[in-house]
């Protein structure tokens, strides 16, 4: 079961789904330009599907820059260990493309970090993530990184479950997986879909 789950703010996943669907559109896009010729309907077509690559570019920049400061924190070397002694997940609202709200759980872990050298304790909350991280670690030991500021945390050195018969390091209430593998299908399905109906349109005003 070992994998590496980032934080929200780390995470590229989402993004290779929509460069796949770029991909898909001018590909399309490009076929119909090689029969017809580029025409005012083509050019709308090409220019609206740069929204999602600029999107995407934005994200990647945006994830590439949060992995930046991780790995600058981890070299900065302010490190204790800690254990987590907790979880809060909060929803969270944002506006989609068409202006409308959507809600997006975030997981934050409560960690008790430890003075390396008076062995004192204080309480600390991670990052968020969108996926239940507790529920695939074996132990609640973690390494937490501290950056210059004072302010942000990094955890490291999570020890992931090889089994998921393994029993959760905390209590858990059951919920609807959202991450699973079908939103994914849907995703690709509706990606085939919508490649296929632009197709057709162009090619039956073609003949």
């Amino acid at each position: 079961m070992h994998k590496r789950i980032r934080p929200a703010d780390e995470e590229m996943g989402g993004i290779w789904y929509t460069l796949g669907f770029v991909v898909l559109w001018y590909s399309g896009l490009l076929s119909a330009v090689r029969l017809r010729g580029v025409s005012m309907e083509l050019s709308i077509f090409l220019i609206a599907g740069l929204l999602p690559l600029v999107m995407a570019v934005q994200s990647i920049r945006k994830a590439l820059f949060y992995r930046r400061k991780r790995k600058e924190a981890i070299q900065y070397g302010n490190a204790s260990r800690g254990k987590i002694v907790g979880v809060m997940r909060q929803t969270v609202p944002y506006e989609t493309s068409r202006h409308g709200t959507r809600y997006r759980k975030y997981y934050y872990l409560n960690v008790e970090v430890y003075d390396t050298l008076t062995g004192q304790g204080r309480e600390i909350r991670s990052q968020g993530y969108t996926k239940p991280i507790h529920r695939y670690l074996r132990t609640p030991n973690v390494t937490v990184y501290i950056d210059q500021s004072g302010w942000n945390y990094y955890l490291e050195d999570f020890e992931w479950k090889t089994s998921r018969k393994e029993p959760d390091i905390l209590p858990f209430r059951e919920e609807f997986d959202e991450s699973g593998g079908l939103s994914i299908l849907i995703k690709v399905i509706f990606a085939f879909l919508l490649v296929m109906m632009l197709l057709n349109v162009f090619f039956s005003q073609g003949r």
